[in-house]
């Protein structure tokens, strides 16, 4: 079998991908709120974007790594 790399072609796309059940636990019990955390901290740098908010930069920083790690 011949393998490629590629974003989205139409022999990849008729292949069903299966994740296992570690994964997917992994994703609804960790990675789906730490993403509602994250977006909540842009969220809140953005609004204040005149003025840097250190712990804010901090706390994203510190999301960021967490979200590597965790995938």
């Amino acid at each position: 079998m011949e393998y490629h790399q590629c974003t989205y072609c139409s022999s990849c796309a008729s292949q069903t991908l299966s994740v296992s059940p570690q994964l997917e636990l992994i994703a609804k019990e960790i990675l789906v709120p730490l993403l509602a955390v994250f977006h909540q901290f842009v969220g809140k740098a953005v609004a204040n974007h005149d003025s840097a908010d250190l712990e804010t930069e901090k706390a994203i920083l510190t999301i960021c790594k967490c979200l590597h790690f965790a995938v």
